[in-house]
Formats: structure tokens, sequence, C-alpha cells
């Protein structure tokens, strides 16, 4: 028994001395920065890629995900990586000198509901080895976050304030809150640069197979153009706060430059702007007045009710990020950079 208490004491000392030393170790990145992003090959992935080269250089990314299809060409070097291969990773970060790790691999909040196992392995399980590797390599880490974090009944869901009550409802928001919470506590105890923005809804130009919940806002583009209708799966009273990914990405590389020593938290809202699927419909039909726009909501309502309508932002305060845009220019940047939209006619600007 004595033995027992001896070696506990032992390693209780020993990993005591191990949390003093590690919460005293600098974390600034040095040198000029070099991310590996995971995830790479999703929405937010693809259209931060150039925007990281364009300010550090061609050389300043290692992108990764689960899989890359043959067909698909990237200005970045490469790796297939399963989030939940933790050596791999690990070999990655240590054999391209990463010192910034963007954490984007995820399942997403709709498909998660229908795998909730899957989607705690690599939405919990895979994020506590990327937070064990960047802690090891004294790496920055953002960690991206979402409105999905939001639940409960103890926000005002108008207009939801940072720090208001959290109480999400799906596995992919319990995760999210986990990994701001996480995020914080490893930079309280170790130093960790940990930087989290909580995205709003991302609209993108482009088509994705990726379904979150709210993908009916770029969805909705497409099917205007090609089918002259779209069935929507929630109602058109649903508003959500939503952003373009262009305007995401400005705002991420944005916050992974900025000055720590200027943030009063580790996770700051994007707040975007916000309007409902049926004003979304509508602004459409400036561009196809032929689109008839139905609504039948389906399981994804629900999840979509759990989130706020608007969400606040401190962003502008603490370091410097702004954002104006109404959703007429919205919807008037989408269908400029949509190759198809130069079969439809463009209206005249309304703003």
């Amino acid at each position: 028994r004595q033995m027992c208490i001896r070696d506990r004491v032992s390693t209780q000392s020993t990993w005591d001395s191990m949390l003093f030393n590690l919460s005293k170790r600098g974390f600034a990145v040095a040198g000029p920065p070099k991310f590996l992003i995971t995830g790479c090959l999703g929405q937010i992935g693809r259209a931060l890629i150039p925007k990281l080269q364009a300010k550090y250089g061609p050389n300043c990314v290692v992108g990764t995900d689960a899989i890359k299809p043959a067909d698909l060409k990237l200005p970045c070097k490469f790796n297939i990586l399963d989030i939940m291969h933790a050596k791999k990773m690990d070999k990655i970060v240590k054999d391209n000198n990463i010192n910034s790790i963007i954490h984007f691999a995820a399942i997403l909040s709709a498909t998660g509901e229908l795998m909730p196992e899957k989607a705690k392995d690599i939405n919990i399980r895979g994020l506590e080895h990327v937070f064990d590797i960047a802690l090891k390599h004294k790496c920055q880490l953002f960690n991206a976050s979402s409105i999905a974090a939001y639940g409960g009944d103890k926000f005002p869901r108008e207009s939801a304030p940072e720090d208001s009550s959290k109480l999400p409802s799906t596995i992919y928001g319990i995760s999210k809150i986990y990994g701001e919470l996480l995020g914080a506590y490893y930079n309280s105890k170790f130093g960790l640069d940990y930087r989290s923005l909580r995205y709003p809804v991302i609209m993108s130009s482009q088509e994705y197979g990726y379904k979150g919940t709210a993908i009916y806002t770029t969805e909705m583009f497409f099917k205007a153009i090609h089918d002259k209708k779209y069935e929507c799966y929630v109602n058109a009273e649903t508003k959500v706060p939503a952003i373009h990914v262009d305007d995401c990405v400005d705002a991420t590389v944005q916050m992974l430059a900025a000055d720590d020593k200027k943030f009063t938290k580790r996770v700051y809202n994007l707040a975007g702007l916000s309007f409902s699927a049926g004003e979304l419909a509508n602004e459409i039909k400036r561009y196809v007045p032929e689109f008839v726009c139905s609504f039948k909501p389906d399981f994804r309502q629900a999840i979509a009710d759990t989130w706020p309508k608007l969400i606040q932002e401190e962003s502008n305060k603490d370091w410097g990020w702004k954002f104006t845009q109404t959703l007429p220019q919205l919807v008037d940047k989408i269908f400029g950079d949509i190759k198809e939209a130069a079969k439809v006619k463009t209206p005249a600007k309304q703003y």
C-alpha cells in the first residue's frame, strides 16, 4: 500500500511539474506562418488556401482531408489524413514545420444527427488529437466554431449576444461548445494560442456535396438556374444569420494575424446578416422571375429552430473586423460569381 501511495505521489508530482513547465512556454508563432488545414476540401478550406497564399506565399499551406477526388487539383501540398490517426497528423506537422493549425474537419449538423457515433468520433475525439498535437508542437490553433453552439431557451433568439447561454441539442453543436471550452482551458492552463470564430451560415457561389442544415441558402441559387423551382426543407419564415464564404475567409485571415493581446475572449461571433428563407427566394426572383420556391420542412427545421436568428459580435472593437452588406448585395455577388449566371438576365441594382 505504501508503494502505491509513493508511486501515486511521484506520478502526481511529475504531472504537476510537466503542467507547470507547459504553462510557462511561449506559444508565439516563430518565423513565417506555415499552416496545416484539416478538412481543407470543404467549403471554407478551399476558399481559404489561396487567400493565405496571397498573404504569406505559395508554400505556406499544407492541406489535409480524409479523401481526395482523383480529378481535384489543389494549389498547395496535400496529404490524405483521417483525423482519427493522430500519429500521422503528428508526423505531417513535424515534417512540414507547421506552426499554425486550422481545424475544419467535422461532420456537420444534419449529417451528424443521422450518424451521431461517427460525429462523436470525428468532432470530439478527432478534435482532442488536434489539441494534443498543437500543444506538443507549440502551434497556434484556430478551431472553427458555429452558431450551432447556441441552443436551449435561455438566450434571445432575435439577437444573441456573444456570451449568452448555449445549450445545444445536436452532437455537432455539443462538439463545438466542447471545443470552445477546451480552447479557453488550454489557453489559460498551457498558454496555447487558441483562436476561434463562431461562424454563421456560410453561403457560396459553388455547389458542394456537404449537407449542413442550412445548405438551402446555396442550393436555392442553383435550383433556380437549372430547374426554375426548389422545395425548401425549412419554412419561409425561418431566419438565420449568414455570410458569403469570401467574407468568412477574410475574417478568418484577419483573426489569424491579429494580436491576441487585444482579445478579450478566445471565441468571437461572426455575425453576417440575417434573412428568412422566403426573403432569399424573393431576391433570387430578381434574377430568375419564373423561379418557384415551395416550403416543406423536414427534420432540419427543428435544428434551425434552435439557432439564433441574428448574432451580435464584438470583433470590431477588439481586433478590427468590419462587415457591412445587404441581402440584395449578397445575392448579386453570388449570381455574379456563378458561371451559369451569364445565362440569367441581370436586373438593376436596388441599393
